[in-house]
């Protein structure tokens, strides 16, 4: 409920725009259009104010998940893989979900900042679930060198178990 109401408002509540609708949803009507059975919605905030000190900083990541009844499942799967056109022929997989760079976001920051500054439309087609990611990493912190952010096509399961798995099992 807490994002369909920031979805209402067009603008999501990341500062960096990694949840805003225009640049994680296929678009801003998306969640009221496909009744979904089951979802959920995290953000963490960057802290801007010890981003500089700070050692623990911690990325700003976004992530909503929905599950669909099977035949509105393929409608919603549809609607995203024509509004949210992979920016690459990457994809990124654990177990039976697909994730692919969302080009509207990449076209909005007018440059690809993969694996630092992305979201990410996922889809797994045996739960008929849908997942959208964001993640922003301020290359300007103290924080020690992300190494799994160097190679994240070898660390991928283990980026998106740091990241996200405390709010989505990915292990279904």
């Amino acid at each position: 409920d807490d994002y369909i109401i920031s979805v209402n408002q067009e603008e999501g509540k990341s500062s960096v725009n990694i949840d805003n609708p225009k640049y994680f949803l296929p678009d801003s009507s998306f969640i009221e259009n496909y009744d979904y059975i089951e979802g959920g919605y995290y953000w963490r905030s960057l802290n801007t104010i010890n981003i500089y000190f700070d050692s623990n900083y911690e990325p700003e990541i976004a992530i909503l998940h929905l599950k669909y009844d099977k035949e509105i499942y393929y409608n919603a799967k549809n609607e995203m893989l024509d509004k949210i056109v992979p920016y690459n022929d990457n994809l990124y997989f654990y177990n039976d979900f697909v994730f692919y760079e969302n080009s509207n976001y990449i076209d909005f920051c007018e440059e690809r900042n993969f694996p630092k500054n992305f979201t990410m439309a996922c889809y797994n087609d045996r739960l008929n679930t849908l997942v959208f990611i964001g993640f922003y990493h301020y290359e300007g912190s103290v924080t020690p060198s992300l190494e799994y952010l160097k190679d994240i096509d070898k660390n991928w399961k283990l980026f998106i178990d740091i990241f996200y798995g405390e709010y989505y099992d990915f292990n279904m």
